[in-house]
């Protein structure tokens, strides 16, 4: 498969072009495309498909586009990934790749002084287009400035192969063409630049001098400018009839001093292609603004190597020369640099004489503004302290650019105009990359499995992949697999990644960030990094850890934000990288006594449980029971609830495995039975199942017996979702053999009524109900109408499934009517679906409506997905039935939009459990289809 984006948005595969279904489908595709392998956020997509405002039900229809364009492309192409989609595509796969790679390749070639190979590799790049980028999108804002980019882009290469021409003497086979686009871009010098040059070369000085005053006029009419100086020095040289750099400095005037300060070209860069092309969008276009691009991000994400390496590319849109300072800002060994010395060797490398410098720091930047006034100079201020660092070295031509890289987020940078560029981790393919680039090619090949574990330990950082890198460069017996085996076996994750000195020795690097943070920043750094749980964690949760409220912890946040220690999520939410993670880990074991680990440890699992339980009550989940006065959440809601445990469910689940391994089995089985019923309803019964694997094997540890069956339940109500109903039988019979020793009869009917619901979802209908009258009567005995009515649910199921609708609806209002003694009817919609699913086999379509549309408010409210989907499916039967195409259609398009983003579709048989009601999209669409 291809996708091409430069041009018409097209997607090839096998020679033929795969048809999209429309446009909305081709913007999805085109702005996945464009992020290719990285996730773009579910509300810019939204935001591209419909524009802003989106309509209220964006999100849903999203999820329908997302499954019509991987029906197109291949299901395991598109993933969802956080509150986003990503499309993976290989190296070969996208022609924009393509065309930046034959562009990377074409500019070292010219590097090189190989101007022949490189005309051609510019040539090949340039004939990848297939017209304007992006064409017929352009009107999608994201798509319009991303074409606008590659534009950009283009237009460059377009300069720097003809470079490669001038170069060779082809003067005059590029003279129509530069014609042609000085046309087609009045004010761009460069291309002007060339032509007079072209003319020139071909023995036409006239028409290039003549080429120069139109160019002079119209910048005079659109800018009120002149031609920048390399025009004037040509211009001036073609007067004089002789070449420009053997003109003499005016008299009187002093030499004009071009400073190449850039450090040496990295060798073996790859990747950051997404970033090179927005650095790319910063270059100088003639717009009155000092272009300003701030760089940031933690210690050994490659800052200082993108800058340099980007400086290299551009140098020559800056002929009055590069400055490169090292600001020192983090520098473990030195003072950060002070801005009036920088000015003063700035200024003296721009050709001013040390006895004309000012000593007053004022005059010192203003005539460094002055100076640089002119010119088209690069200025990169490497490892800036912060914002304040860097303010007095700007320059204020427009005609210069600046690259600032920092730790720092550099807000006030950014607040003033400038450019954020926060720079992340290397994605799996980056790094490989640069294995296979400063390694033998075939080493790294021949040794794929390994390669991908060294990939996964290193964490994407480029120095910690570098120092691997490095050892296995200068032992070339080393073998990948060695190393891997050492990076997996390292009970200090850190300690394979010193490379002998300071630089490149990763806790000092990282470590120049944390010594400047404040005392209480850096005990809440270290206790996140040793105990937080799951991907990210919240705000109120990292509070907990130091006992805190969150408006005191959000400042100590803010700081490791600004300092790149952590990084911030949408919804006041905080992350690791995975190697911060584990110095963070490291700094606590050293410098945190074991008793204020375990109290931090211990408030944060309060938080968790505490918080879980009270949004259990909100939801009125059965196993809610009333919340202490601790520190914990508190829920205006029911939505409010669902809205917490939905972002904090990874947490959740992680922290019932902290809790059993850091030997809190109170925490451990109370959290892990309190979330059962909202992973169940939300379909995420893996992790149901995982924790509830936790929880036996607390109660085993404990030889608790009690809550070994309360576990072995929950487990096999997990099992009997993922469809293993032999494991969920093991389970439940092992509970009722324990209970039977114990003589516990709530749990014994409870167990009873579990066995029905295995019976039930293998479609054994007699047996199930045998088991359920069993149950029934237990429960009636002991006065418990909870579990009566759940039993009278399931009977009534049963019926149904069984073809007896009258006996369904008699045992469904029963279940109704008794379920309703209880406080918590209101959050249980399971019943009226029960009811809606009699009166619609019955026939009775209006009474059947009303119930699937009473059950569906409270499934909305509760956030069950599943039974929201299912009595959307079935009420859009109900309506097909009654003769009711309109609202039928309306519902039906309702659920798919609901079933193309759930997690896991049911593997049961779907006649039972409202889990297995959902019907399949194909089902759904052919309904619609019809």
């Amino acid at each position: 498969m291809r996708v091409g984006l430069l041009g018409p948005a097209e997607i090839v595969d096998g020679g033929s072009r795969v048809a999209l279904g429309g446009r909305k489908p081709s913007i999805l595709m085109a702005v996945l495309a464009c992020a290719a392998n990285r996730p773009v956020p579910g509300a810019e997509l939204c935001a591209a498909l419909w524009g802003t405002p989106v309509p209220a039900k964006a999100e849903q229809n999203l999820r329908v586009w997302v499954h019509h364009l991987r029906r197109a492309v291949g299901s395991s192409r598109i993933d969802r990934r956080g509150d986003g989609y990503v499309l993976t595509l290989g190296p070969d796969e996208l022609d924009i790749t393509a065309f930046r790679t034959l562009t990377e390749q074409g500019r070292a070639a010219a590097g090189a002084g190989a101007a022949q190979q490189a005309s051609g590799l510019f040539g090949a790049a340039l004939d990848l287009w297939r017209g304007p980028a992006l064409a017929g999108l352009e009107t999608v804002p994201v798509l319009g400035a991303e074409a606008a980019r590659l534009e950009e882009e283009r237009l460059q290469v377009l300069e720097q192969r003809f470079a490669a021409d001038l170069a060779l003497g082809r003067h005059a086979a590029i003279v129509a063409e530069l014609r042609s686009l000085t046309a087609r871009h009045p004010i761009r010098e460069t291309f002007h630049g060339q032509l007079m040059e072209a003319l020139a070369g071909a023995g036409r000085a006239a028409e290039a001098i003549a080429v120069y005053g139109a160019l002079r006029e119209v910048l005079a009419d659109e800018l009120g400018a002149d031609p920048g100086r390399p025009l004037q020095d040509l211009h001036l040289a073609l007067l004089r009839n002789r070449p420009a750099a053997a003109r003499p400095a005016a008299a009187g005037a002093l030499p004009v001093a071009v400073p190449r300060q850039l450090p040496a070209a990295v060798t073996g860069f790859v990747g950051r292609a997404a970033w090179l092309a927005r650095l790319d969008a910063l270059l100088p276009d003639g717009s009155p603004a000092t272009p300003i691009a701030a760089v940031s991000g933690p210690g050994g994400i490659g800052k200082t190597t993108l800058a340099v390496h980007w400086a290299h590319r551009v140098q020559d849109r800056f002929p009055d020369g590069q400055l490169y300072v090292n600001l020192r800002g983090f520098d473990p060994t030195a003072a950060p640099a002070d801005p009036a010395d920088v000015l003063r060797d700035c200024l003296e490398a721009l050709g001013v004489p040390g006895s004309a410098v000012p000593d007053r720091f004022e005059a010192r930047s203003a005539l460094y503004r002055t100076t640089l006034a002119d010119r088209r100079v690069l200025v990169v201020l490497d490892n800036a302290r912060d914002a304040d660092h860097v303010r007095p070295l700007l320059p204020g031509s427009r005609h210069c650019l600046t690259l600032v890289t920092s730790r720092d987020q550099l807000t006030g940078l950014v607040a003033e105009g400038g450019r954020a560029l926060p720079l992340d981790a290397f994605s799996a393919a980056e790094a490989r990359a640069l294995l296979a680039h400063r390694l033998d090619a075939g080493r790294a090949a021949d040794a794929d499995a390994a390669t991908g574990r060294i990939v996964e330990r290193c964490a994407g950082l480029p120095l910690a992949l570098t120092i691997v890198t490095a050892r296995l460069a200068t032992n070339p017996h080393l073998s990948l697999e060695a190393v891997a085996d050492e990076l997996a076996r390292s009970r200090r994750r850190l300690d394979p990644f010193t490379g002998g000195d300071v630089v490149t020795d990763v806790r000092a690097v990282f470590s120049w960030s944390y010594r400047i943070v404040s005392p209480g920043a850096a005990r809440l750094f270290r206790f996140m990094g040793l105990l937080h749980v799951g991907p990210d964690i919240g705000l109120a949760a990292a509070a907990a850890l130091l006992e805190l409220s969150p408006q005191d912890a959000r400042p100590l946040l803010t700081q490791l934000v600004r300092g790149h220690l952590i990084g911030e999520r949408p919804g006041d939410r905080y992350a690791f990288h995975d190697l911060l993670r584990a110095y963070a880990a490291e700094l606590a074991a050293a410098t945190d006594s074991p008793a204020d680990r375990e109290a931090a440890l211990h408030r944060l699992l309060d938080y968790y449980l505490y918080s879980a339980r009270a949004a259990a009550v909100a939801l009125e989940h059965s196993g809610a029971d009333a919340v202490p006065d601790e520190p914990a959440e508190r829920f205006a809601d029911h939505r409010a609830a669902v809205a917490w445990l939905t972002a904090e469910r990874p947490a959740l689940v992680a922290a019932v495995g902290r809790a059993h391994d850091g030997g809190r089995p109170e925490h451990c089985r109370r959290l892990a039975r309190i979330i059962q019923d909202f992973l169940a309803a939300q379909g995420h019964w893996h992790d149901l199942r995982r924790v509830q694997q936790i929880a036996l094997s607390s109660a085993t540890g404990a030889d608790d017996p009690a809550a070994q069956i309360i576990a072995r339940r929950s487990l096999a109500y997990a099992e009997t979702l993922l469809g293993h109903h032999d494991r969920a039988e093991i389970h439940l019979r092992f509970a009722l053999e324990q209970i039977h020793r114990l003589g516990d009869p709530v749990q014994e009917a409870y167990c009873i009524h579990n066995l029905a619901i295995v019976k039930q979802s293998q479609a054994h209908y007699p047996q199930a109900l045998d088991l359920e009258r069993q149950a029934l009567e237990r429960f009636r005995r002991l006065g418990h109408p909870r579990g009566e009515a759940a039993v009278l649910n399931t009977i009534a199921c049963l019926h149904a499934a069984l073809g007896e609708p009258e006996l369904a609806l008699e045992f469904g209002q029963q279940a109704l009517a008794v379920h309703r003694t209880s406080d918590s009817w209101r959050r249980d919609p399971a019943f009226l679906d029960t009811i809606a699913d009699a009166y619609r086999q019955l026939g009775q379509y209006q009474a059947a409506q009303e119930h699937y549309r009473e059950a569906l408010g409270l499934a909305r409210d509760v956030g069950n997905r599943y039974l929201e989907a299912a009595i959307l499916a079935q009420l859009g039967d109900t309506h097909h039935a009654a003769g009711e195409p309109g609202p039928a259609g309306g519902a039906w398009r309702e659920a798919a939009e609901l079933i193309a983003d759930l997690d896991q579709l049911p593997t049961v048989s779907p006649v039972n459990d409202f889990h297995t009601k959902v019907p399949d999209l194909a089902t759904l669409y052919a309904k619609l289809g019809a």
